[in-house]
């Protein structure tokens, strides 16, 4: 959502919703283009040749194993949805915050990195995360926007930054 709010990304380019979980995907109508539609209706219409796919923070009060169940079943139904499409699952990005453990947020990037290597063929894992950690882990206080979780606009210059210089072709 912050690609949007900071005018990093074009809004013609993303789709989302703020405060979505992996499960709400295809639960919640999503907003794209000043409109709200469910997400199956955007994609019908849409047909992007790439989709990058960020979920995770917003289910950390999930087990993993929970968490991998659904997304991996959403993603599932994106292939199905979307068969031409590239999809790249994009790592959480780092916490500085007590309210979760940065173990966690590491066992979530692990079963999202897991379904890119299941389902392979055009699906595959980008590790953001590691763009914006520190020699802890945590999420370097130049990207923290505050609360420990949310990033700083420059934050989404260097993942963005990384996109095109490692992952566009």
């Amino acid at each position: 959502m912050g690609y949007v709010t900071y005018n990093k990304v074009p809004v013609t380019q993303v789709i989302h919703k703020k405060g979505l979980s992996a499960e709400g995907m295809f639960t919640n109508n999503l907003y794209y283009m000043d409109d709200y539609e469910e997400l199956e209706d955007i994609l019908s219409n849409f047909k992007p040749k790439m989709l990058y796919v960020s979920f995770g923070m917003n289910d950390l009060r999930k087990s993993p194993s929970e968490f991998y169940e659904i997304y991996k079943k959403n993603i599932e139904k994106l292939r199905q949805l979307c068969p031409n499409t590239k999809i790249a699952l994009i790592s959480i990005t780092p916490i500085n915050s007590a309210e979760f453990e940065i173990s966690k947020v590491d066992e979530f990037n692990v079963k999202i990195k897991q379904i890119s290597q299941e389902l392979g063929n055009d699906c595959f894992y980008i590790n953001i995360h590691s763009l914006l950690e520190d020699s802890q882990g945590k999420l370097k206080d130049e990207y923290n926007s505050g609360d420990g979780i949310h990033i700083k606009p420059e934050a989404y210059d260097v993942i963005l930054s990384y996109y095109k210089k490692y992952l566009i072709s």
